[in-house]
């Protein structure tokens, strides 16, 4: 999934890298690509972006939600809409089919999270095919403003029943 999404990222990108396990795999696969710009509200992707040698990093700051190790919140969300990247990143808690949203579990994630894909030209979910068999709490956005959903094989049979213009959105890895 993680090398699935990182090759949609060109030369030259800037790329908002959202906090969660699947984005951190993705910020290891491009850390080392000094063409790239990131910005991120994950201390895990900070971190592995510095280990890999990225050239060109921006922090974002707010609220700091222990289950993602992630900075959200208002606070966030306000800094995040001070950016325009071509690519974001974003790790999800589920993929709900039936009422074709992207969720999170926490509010304060939610919202650093809407923020990112309003200023994003591409906006990339990755989420292994387990997101898809549930719903969570807060709801990011609708699967529409979502441009690709990069998940595992596993999922073809859970993605064949939705209608066609979503389903197109849907990259198997």
């Amino acid at each position: 999934i993680a090398a699935a999404a990182a090759a949609m990222v060109c030369e030259g990108d800037a790329v908002m890298i959202d906090s969660g396990t699947t984005s951190l795999e993705v910020a290891r696969l491009l850390a080392g690509d000094r063409s790239l710009t990131f910005v991120t509200n994950g201390q895990d992707v900070l971190a592995a972006l510095v280990a890999g040698g990225a050239r060109s990093i921006h922090v974002v700051g707010g609220e700091y939600v222990l289950i993602n190790r992630s900075f959200s919140g208002a606070t966030a969300a306000a800094m995040v809409r001070s950016y325009n990247v071509d690519k974001a990143i974003l790790s999800v808690a589920a993929v709900d089919l039936a009422r074709t949203l992207i969720c999170t579990s926490h509010p304060q994630i939610a919202c650093a999270q809407q923020a990112m894909i309003e200023i994003a030209q591409v906006v990339v979910v990755v989420a292994d095919h387990s997101k898809l068999e549930r719903t969570a709490l807060a709801v990011i956005a609708p699967l529409a403003r979502v441009d690709h959903i990069v998940t595992g094989g596993e999922a073809r049979a859970a993605v064949a029943g939705i209608p066609d213009k979503l389903r197109k959105k849907f990259v198997f890895a």
